[in-house]
């Protein structure tokens, strides 16, 4: 995992990108969803302020293909996530990465115990004793 990500790491190729860990990228992702919203509300300002004057709307142009470029990005990554796991979150919050962050750090603190077969102890029950 990635100590910092930034929204321009979504600009990577698809092949970068499928390298990093899942938390990445729905931090990522969270990121791409924020500045979307942002980039359509001014959008709609400029549209409306086309109305007055037509200066705007070749701001408002512009500003809706930032848009469409990043709602590109904001595919590839849900792709990402489709592939690895089934599907992608409709909504992430910081609850929610909180929460994936709490069981990342449990399972690492769980170690996996291997028993050897024993056939010895009493009430152990293995066809491959016999």
């Amino acid at each position: 995992m990635k100590t910092n990500i930034f929204e321009e790491h979504a600009m990577q190729s698809v092949e970068i990108l499928k390298t990093y860990h899942s938390f990445d990228l729905y931090i990522l992702l969270k990121e791409i969803r924020e500045k979307r919203e942002l980039l359509y509300m001014g959008y709609e300002i400029f549209l409306k302020a086309a109305k007055q004057d037509i200066e705007f709307e070749k701001n408002a142009e512009k500003e809706l293909l930032v848009f469409n470029d990043w709602t590109r990005r904001m595919y590839v990554i849900e792709n990402i996530l489709i592939e690895r796991q089934g599907y992608f979150p409709s909504n992430i919050t910081d609850k929610v990465l909180q929460y994936m962050w709490d069981q990342m750090k449990h399972s690492k603190q769980n170690k996996m115990i291997v028993h050897k077969n024993n056939c010895n102890e009493p009430n152990h029950i293995n066809t491959d004793c016999v």
